[in-house]
């Protein structure tokens, strides 16, 4: 409850009558009394499941949470805050959600453990295979950009923005970003958020591939962080396929583009973001890559349409 609610010797004397201990904000990441008054609620009746409970938010940040910032996660995450039963609880039990001490800050890190059974509790899961109507396609020497509808989308890409913008916020709650090539991430570009894969490390910057827009980005290590497992599972709104040109062919051939562009008008794209290929068929459920192969435009018949890594 706020502060208008509860005073601070009710706090202390329940804090003492839960764990037989003195209360002490300090160990809870809290900067002032005030500020734990205003943020903390007594009482329990709806804990019945405080383990799972707090796995389901420790569940979406894969490297760790600041435990100074798991209070605004579990607002954030559960639309209510956490009580004092639920921060002691991962102060004691920090065998089975993991405290690490390796913030720089001295905060601790906080993250599910790997083995626990609860730690394999995931939010609800999201369409993970979704196809879409290919409304743009642009051939070049062997690449093509097909770019979807968003309102045929079940996740349009203004709606993804939404959702990453209000999940990650100002993001100052989540560890920094170990970046690797190959690796999924948020990068933060423009004052938004967008799903990404890391392309190259340098000391200072980043390249990242903006996977919903098909572009790529050069972008502070500080502004990224771990993609969470919501956003992961959601089908890729833009995807840059790669075409395997015939033995021996270098170019397109002149016709090829328009050819390839009268082709794919009209097909269905099936794919993950994470995944490792897609499927382009027709409205008679004919292999577009078959056709392709067909027309000498595409090196053999069997072979789907790899997404470009």
């Amino acid at each position: 409850m706020g502060k208008g609610h509860v005073d601070e010797q009710v706090l202390r004397d329940a804090h003492y009558r839960c764990f037989s201990m003195r209360l002490d904000i300090q160990l809870y990441a809290f900067v002032s009394m005030e500020d734990c008054l205003a943020r903390v609620r007594l009482g329990a009746d709806y804990e019945t499941g405080l383990p799972e409970a707090i796995v389901a938010v420790l569940a979406q940040y894969p490297d760790g949470i600041l435990m100074s910032r798991f209070i605004e996660a579990r607002a954030h995450e559960l639309g209510r805050p956490p009580t004092l039963r639920t921060i002691q609880l991962l102060r004691r039990s920090a065998g089975q959600f993991r405290l690490l001490n390796t913030d720089p800050s001295r905060d601790l890190i906080l993250q599910p453990d790997i083995y626990s059974a609860a730690a394999l509790l995931r939010p609800e899961a999201l369409p993970a295979l979704s196809a879409k109507r290919v409304t743009d396609v642009r051939g070049s020497t062997a690449v093509l950009t097909v770019a979807l509808l968003e309102w045929e989308s079940e996740w349009p890409l203004s709606q993804l923005r939404a959702a990453m913008n209000h999940f990650y916020g100002s993001a100052a709650f989540l560890p920094p970003f170990d970046a690797e090539h190959g690796r999924p991430c948020a990068a933060l570009c423009c004052n938004t958020w967008h799903r990404a894969r890391v392309v190259i490390v340098t000391a200072d910057t980043v390249q990242v591939e903006l996977a919903d827009v098909g572009e790529r980005r050069l972008v502070a290590p500080q502004l990224l962080r771990t993609l969470a497992p919501r956003f992961i599972t959601l089908p890729a709104l833009c995807i840059v396929a790669t075409l395997t040109l015939p033995p021996g062919r270098r170019a397109w051939c002149e016709t090829a583009g328009e050819r390839l562009l009268q082709l794919t008008k009209g097909c269905k794209l099936t794919c993950l973001f994470d995944g490792a290929s897609a499927e382009l068929l027709d409205g008679q459920g004919l292999l577009l890559t078959r056709q392709l192969a067909l027309e000498g435009l595409c090196k053999t018949a069997w072979l789907p349409v790899i997404i470009s890594k």
